[in-house]
């Protein structure tokens, strides 16, 4: 009799106690173009030698991530970040600047690329986002490696960003050759805020929410010389229908055809297996511009016009349906209040993967996330962005039962 055994090849996940004695390696590993995943105070990251045209193009196949998307440019310093662009005086005491302010932190500056950076890593647009992060692991990673690395989320593209190693590791689980450096939980737990510099316009122009605020930044930006004005792009007011902030002109709205300005910008992003909506009572209102059913992939759309709520998994933001919890399959919440967007931020992520999970295990027809307004820039909207994203911008209306009928779940408010 012959014994055979199996071994499935899977990720190395590098535990806490084991990262100083594999740093060194590590960094070997990404100067020779293989992948690294890494933990950042944002997400975590799948990291390759961003002067690597070759590696770089690992990270696409890996992710499936069109290469119409950007990646950011990960450093150590200051210094490094400028090695990598093209700046004026003037842009470069701006990126200084903002650098002193927000670095090590979650801020991505785009500027004009060096021709070092390859065409894969900006997407041939000749302009590049960097990048200090704020976490140990990140930073000593970087500095084994002593090249730039270019790291997106390390997930499946259009999926729910990792914030665990464990996430990266179900996202990869035939990625034999990847090593995982496990730094904990993401502290902040959404992706850096992504802005552009336009020094001879006058602004920089918030492409990507993130940690940073547009607020933060009009407070630094206004003492320079010249001063500047930041701005938040008019595609993130036109997806989500905000009437928010002061917006810069932007083009058509993204797809995956044509090359992006940044990462995060497509409507469909962070997206769970389970189809996912914003819901909202039936007496709320609705911006203007808001997706509707009949733009929504017929894959997407719920198998029939009406649902019962207890068919459905809930997301609730701030009790906002706490009279009607018991309703639902189940129901997660994000925040107790509204005042906890800065908890809200570092669970976001981790709460829809729960949310998937859930919603599969239970054999659920959708999960509804609750449907808050958004009045300015801050926190809140980086949160209700991931949402709106992961839902696709597709929203339900929720009718409450009358005469002892379940709250059902509908397309449209009527």
């Amino acid at each position: 009799q012959v014994l055979c055994w199996c071994f499935t090849a899977m990720p190395r996940v590098v535990s806490p106690p084991e990262l100083p004695g594999a740093l060194e390696e590590a960094g070997q590993r990404v100067r020779d173009g293989r992948l690294v995943a890494f933990s950042t105070e944002t997400v975590y990251g799948l990291g390759a030698n961003a002067l690597s045209a070759e590696a770089c193009l690992r990270v696409f196949q890996a992710k499936q991530r069109p290469l119409t998307d950007p990646l950011i440019c990960h450093v150590p310093t200051v210094d490094d970040a400028i090695k990598l662009l093209v700046l004026t005086e003037a842009e470069e005491a701006a990126v200084r600047k903002l650098g002193k302010r927000f670095w090590p932190g979650p801020l991505s500056i785009i500027a004009k690329a060096r021709p070092c950076i390859p065409p894969e890593v900006t997407a041939s647009t000749g302009f590049v986002a960097v990048r200090i992060p704020s976490n140990s692991v990140a930073l000593a990673l970087l500095s084994a490696a002593k090249v730039p690395v270019a790291a997106p989320s390390a997930n499946r593209f259009g999926h729910i960003s990792p914030t665990t190693a464990e996430h990266v590791r179900t996202e990869f689980p035939d990625q034999d050759d990847l090593w995982i450096l496990d730094g904990g939980s993401c502290k902040v737990g959404i992706e850096s805020t992504v802005m552009k510099l336009a020094v001879a316009e006058g602004q920089v122009t918030v492409l990507r929410l993130g940690g940073v605020t547009v607020e933060h930044l009009q407070e630094c930006v206004r003492d320079l010389d010249p001063p500047l004005q930041a701005k938040l792009s008019s595609r993130i007011i036109s997806q989500s229908g905000w009437k928010v902030g002061s917006a810069a002109h932007s083009q058509d709205e993204p797809s995956e055809a044509h090359s992006q300005e940044a990462p995060g910008m497509l409507l469909t992003h962070y997206s769970p297996r389970v189809p996912t909506y914003l819901l909202r009572r039936q007496s709320q209102t609705v911006p203007d511009s808001a997706s509707t059913t009949e733009s929504e992939p017929a894959a997407k759309r719920p198998k029939a016009c009406s649902l019962q709520a207890s068919d459905c998994l809930l997301i609730d933001v701030a009790g906002m349906f706490e009279d009607l919890s018991g309703s639902f399959a189940h129901c997660l919440r994000l925040c107790e209040s509204a005042a906890d967007m800065e908890g809200a931020c570092s669970r976001v992520f981790a709460t829809l993967r729960q949310a998937e999970a859930e919603a599969e295990a239970r054999g659920c027809s959708c999960i509804l996330v609750a449907d808050f307004e958004v009045e300015k820039a801050d926190q809140s909207a980086a949160v209700f962005d991931r949402l709106f994203r992961a839902a696709s911008g597709q929203r339900r209306w929720l009718v409450e039962g009358t005469g002892g009928a379940k709250p059902r779940i509908t397309m449209r408010d009527s």
